[in-house]
C-alpha cells in the first residue's frame, strides 16, 4: 500500500463515514462548509475503524490515540466540546488533481497521477511550488472522492490478484464492476 495513504487513512475513513448517510446516528457534520463534525457513538465509530483495520479489537480510547498524531496538521480538536473535530489543510488528505466521480477516462488519469505523485525536493535542493493556486474545495466532490476511493481501495483488498495489473487496468475493472453491479458496493 501507498505510504502517503496510509498516512491519511484514518482521515479518509472519518470522512466516508460522514459522507454516507447510513452513519449519522454515529458521526455527523456539525458545520460542513467550516469541515466540523461530531462523533455521536464513540464505540461505534472504534469499532467500524476496527473492522477497516482487519478486525482487530478496537475501542475509542486507541482510536482518539491515533486521531491525536493528526493534530494541527489535518485535524483539530475544537475545544471545549466533547467529540469535535474539524479538519484543516484537507489539500493533504486529498490532493485536488484526485477526482473521481467523472467519466472513466479521467478517473483513471486522475489515479495514474495520484499514485506517480511522490513529492520531493528538486535537484536543485528547493521544494517544488505549483504554478497556479489552489482551487476552492468543493465538499460534495469531496464525499464523492472519498466515498469512490475508498471502494476502490475496499475493491482491491478483495480482489487481490488484482494488484499484479497496471493501474489503468485496475481502476478500469473498479469502474466497470462498480456500472455492472452496483449492489457490491
Amino acid at each position: 500500500m501507498d505510504p502517503t495513504l496510509n498516512r491519511t487513512f484514518l482521515l479518509k475513513f472519518l470522512l466516508d463515514l460522514l459522507s454516507n448517510p447510513t452513519h449519522q446516528d454515529i458521526i455527523v457534520w456539525e458545520n460542513k462548509k467550516e469541515m466540523v463534525f461530531r462523533i455521536l457513538n464513540k464505540d461505534a465509530v472504534a469499532v467500524l475503524w476496527g473492522q477497516v483495520k482487519g478486525g482487530k479489537a478496537m475501542n475509542y480510547e486507541k482510536l482518539s490515540r491515533a486521531l491525536r498524531h493528526f493534530y494541527g496538521i489535518h485535524v483539530k480538536k475544537i475545544s471545549g466540546k466533547y467529540f469535535h473535530y474539524q479538519f484543516i489543510n484537507m489539500e493533504a488528505i486529498l490532493p485536488s488533481t484526485v477526482v473521481l466521480h467523472n467519466e472513466d477516462k479521467k478517473n483513471i488519469k486522475m489515479l495514474k497521477e495520484n499514485q506517480d505523485f511522490s513529492p520531493s525536493l528538486s535537484s536543485s535542493g528547493t521544494s517544488s511550488a505549483r504554478s497556479t493556486p489552489p482551487q476552492p474545495i468543493d465538499m460534495d466532490t469531496v464525499s464523492v472522492s472519498i466515498q469512490d476511493l475508498v471502494q476502490f481501495n475496499e475493491f482491491l483488498f478483495k480482489f487481490q490478484y488484482l494488484r499484479t495489473l497496471p493501474l489503468e487496468n485496475q481502476a478500469q475493472i473498479f469502474f466497470n464492476s462498480k456500472k455492472a453491479f452496483p449492489q457490491m458496493f
